[in-house]
């Protein structure tokens, strides 16, 4: 929901953050964080060399180490509100932004009793919908497309939701190569927590909105949108989820399949891309 007259006198102030975190430590001067509220809860965010040569995943319910692909450890500490990132590599203000706030948020968000999956989020006609979907789906792809045609994104990878409030991420949306090429847009970055990205700067977006329901793209031979299945929304939502330090509660996996959501099946044509991004927006929008 967009803030009211006392949140947005809270956030004429300097802090920033995402995904309803106010972000202090070694990544506070990265320009992707939204302004935020000073009473939004703390994540004070350190950057620090290995400490041990093995790290092995714990998961507590007040401290959670979560091991690197590329080396290292997010080490995420309750009572304190500090996440810890000891990797082998030095990392800029906006990498530890993105991508390597998400797994420290995700802890965070559930321990406040968030719910936190692993998708996208676009702003359409005033709501936040969810982007879900598998491995090469086109997630970050559409997203794109529908950025570049003037559609808000609230967040590439991570969803925070709590009840019907959605809480955008960092600004930026990274893209595979070949989805780079072809829309000619995003900057190279070189590899970035054990992949090549190419990202593209975001514009601004609502720092938080209602929740209007969920996408799921996939690959096919033509265009559709057409009503997911409930227990494909329930198996996602469930399955689906990020880091998470407790397992989905039944009954919050049940409200969210309540809600509206899409299979957005196109070709994996450039030439018909643009037609499908139109056809999705569209019937959004008369659904709403």
């Amino acid at each position: 929901m967009r803030p009211n007259r006392a949140e947005r006198r809270h956030m004429s102030s300097t802090a920033r953050g995402a995904y309803g975190f106010r972000i202090t430590g070694d990544s506070v001067d990265s320009a992707l964080y939204n302004p935020v509220s000073e009473d939004r809860p703390t994540i004070q965010i350190v950057r620090r060399d290995l400490t041990r040569e093995h790290y092995e995943s714990i998961a507590g319910d007040d401290h959670v180490e979560i091991p690197l692909i590329g080396g290292g450890a997010a080490i995420m500490e309750r009572a304190t509100g500090v996440g810890i990132l000891e990797v082998p590599n030095e990392l800029t203000a906006d990498e530890l932004a993105h991508p390597y706030l998400a797994p420290i948020a995700s802890v965070f968000a559930d321990w406040l009793k968030h719910t936190v999956l692993h998708a996208g989020i676009v702003h359409i006609a005033g709501k936040a919908w969810g982007v879900v979907g598998a491995r090469e789906a086109g997630k970050s792809t559409l997203m794109a497309g529908l950025a570049i045609n003037g559609l808000p994104i609230g967040a590439d990878d991570l969803m925070v939701i709590d009840g019907v409030e959605v809480f955008s991420g960092p600004r930026t949306l990274d893209l595979r190569p070949g989805a780079a090429e072809y829309l000619k847009e995003g900057r190279g970055l070189g590899v970035v927590g054990m992949r090549e990205r190419w990202r593209l700067d975001l514009a601004d977006a609502a720092p938080s909105l209602p929740l209007g329901g969920f996408l799921f793209p996939s690959w096919g031979d033509a265009i559709s949108v057409a009503e997911c299945p409930l227990d494909v929304r329930l198996d996602t939502f469930v399955n689906g989820r990020s880091v998470q330090v407790n397992p989905m509660d039944p009954h919050e996996a049940m409200r969210l399949a309540r809600y509206p959501a899409y299979n957005f099946v196109r070709p994996q044509d450039w030439n018909v891309f643009d037609d499908g991004t139109d056809a999705l927006v569209q019937a959004i929008e008369a659904a709403a």
